[in-house]
C-alpha cells in the first residue's frame, strides 16, 4: 500500500490522512453488511486539516455486535489483538486494541 507508514516502529508510527483513508476503504470493502463507524480523535482531526498525523485510528460503533463485526474484519485484514485496554484507554472508551504489521493501531469502542 503506497500510503503505508512501513519501516516505523509501532511506538513511533505516524499515520497520515491518506493512510487512514486507505484503511477505512479496506475495512468497508470487507464488510458483508453495512456498519456505521465514527472516526474520532486525531484521525478525525487529520480529515479536518487540524492535525497532519496521528498515532492511531479511533473508531466508535453503536453496539457490541458492531464491535464484533468490526473486529472480525480487522482480523481478516491482518490486524492482531495486541492487548486489552488498560485504565488509560478504558477511560477513553476503548474496548479493543488491534494493530497491523505497519504499526497501525486501531482503538475500537462503543457509543
Amino acid at each position: 500500500m503506497s500510503a503505508s507508514p512501513s519501516g516505523s516502529s509501532p511506538e513511533a508510527v505516524a499515520l497520515c490522512r491518506l493512510y487512514i483513508r486507505s484503511e477505512l476503504e479496506r475495512i468497508g470493502e470487507q464488510l458483508d453488511d453495512p456498519l456505521t463507524v465514527f472516526l474520532i480523535g486525531g484521525g478525525a482531526m487529520a480529515f479536518h486539516n487540524l492535525k497532519t498525523t496521528t498515532k492511531d485510528i479511533d473508531l466508535i460503533v453503536a453496539s457490541g455486535d458492531d464491535i464484533g463485526q468490526l473486529q472480525a474484519v480487522l482480523l481478516e485484514l491482518g490486524y492482531d489483538i495486541i492487548r486489552e485496554p488498560d485504565e488509560e484507554y478504558e477511560a477513553l472508551g476503548a474496548q479493543r486494541i488491534l494493530e497491523n504489521d505497519d504499526g497501525c493501531r486501531n482503538l475500537v469502542g462503543q457509543l
